[in-house]
């Protein structure tokens, strides 16, 4: 890779708003190179080419190969993703993190930068597959990290796991827009962190209660005996009836588990004994994405005592 390449990588981050990361892009290429320039030139690698010059064509054979016979080796997965960026490659190398995720929750905040790169670069909207890849993070570990300080990035994380977009907010768009974090927060949840998700499914409810629908339709909440939950929501003639919810299967344990779908306009969940406010998180945030206006809570009648009154 010449000097001339390496710099349209590093204005690719900066035009892009992440320009630190271009430059750990950049270094990771280099480490790359500096690996495949160390490889003895008797390693069977070098057989078949025409010299033994290192370039970015060989360094991509010999990263992929390295990476094929040990995943943990983290130069030659990074040196991949930097080519992929360099590259212009529809997905940025984003499919290439979930390892990295598995043993690092941090790095979700990478995936997010990748997906907010490749979406400002060349406009492709990488939700799906930013979804795949953060499904390798531990669920858990992910929540725990949202509530830290430096959490914005693992809130985003959530939010796609849980079926919302990732859109890059107006505010993070033009050169500007070095600091990532101020996208990451505003991809978090809408709703307030105090905001009981069965106290917002009541006031979903009530929305779609227009006399006829509530006749026909409904959300019924069962057990099951291995054991374990059932939902079971109506989308026909709702907002979300003609919207397809990307099936979750999340499996930490025997007691610990949650499966989302949709099927015949009907979301569907089943999960663990101790899983039920997830999978109804998981509606809420794909409710909240999908619809034009935010569920509220019905307004009380008059006479009737308010929350601070009781």
């Amino acid at each position: 890779m010449n000097q001339a390449e390496i710099d349209q990588l590093r204005q690719s981050g900066s035009d892009t708003g992440h320009a630190e990361f271009g430059e750990r892009m950049v270094r990771a290429l280099r480490d790359g190179l500096s690996a495949l320039e160390a490889l003895p030139r008797d390693d069977e690698f070098w057989r078949g080419w025409a010299n033994d010059r290192v370039t970015v064509h060989k360094l991509h054979e010999y990263a992929s190969e390295q990476l094929d016979r040990d995943p943990a080796d983290r130069v030659a997965r990074w040196a991949l993703v930097a080519l992929a960026l360099a590259r212009g490659a529809n997905d940025g190398g984003l499919s290439l993190l979930g390892p990295e995720i598995a043993t690092d929750p941090a790095v979700v905040a990478d995936a997010l930068v990748i997906a907010d790169w490749v979406a400002r670069e060349i406009g492709f909207d990488l939700t799906r597959d930013l979804r795949v890849v953060l499904g390798w993070a531990d669920r858990q570990a992910l929540e725990e990290l949202a509530r830290t300080d430096d959490g914005q990035a693992a809130w985003a994380a959530l939010r796609v796991l849980d079926g919302g977009s990732f859109i890059a907010s107006p505010q993070a768009v033009g050169p500007a827009a070095s600091d990532f974090r101020s996208a990451t927060r505003l991809a978090a949840p809408a709703m307030s962190d105090s905001e009981h998700v069965l106290d917002w499914l009541q006031g979903w409810y009530v929305a779609q209660c227009n006399s006829d629908w509530e006749h026909e339709w409904g959300v019924k909440i069962d057990t099951l005996d291995n054991p374990g939950w059932t939902v079971r929501i109506d989308l026909e003639e709702t907002d979300l009836e003609e919207h397809e919810y990307p099936r979750q299967d999340v499996n930490r344990g025997t007691h610990d588990w949650v499966r989302a779908w949709t099927s015949e306009k009907t979301f569907h969940a089943a999960c663990g004994p101790g899983n039920l406010t997830e999978a109804l998180t998981l509606f809420r945030s794909w409710a909240t994405a999908n619809t034009p206006c935010a569920v509220t809570q019905p307004e009380t009648q008059p006479g009737e005592p308010t929350q601070s009154q009781h």
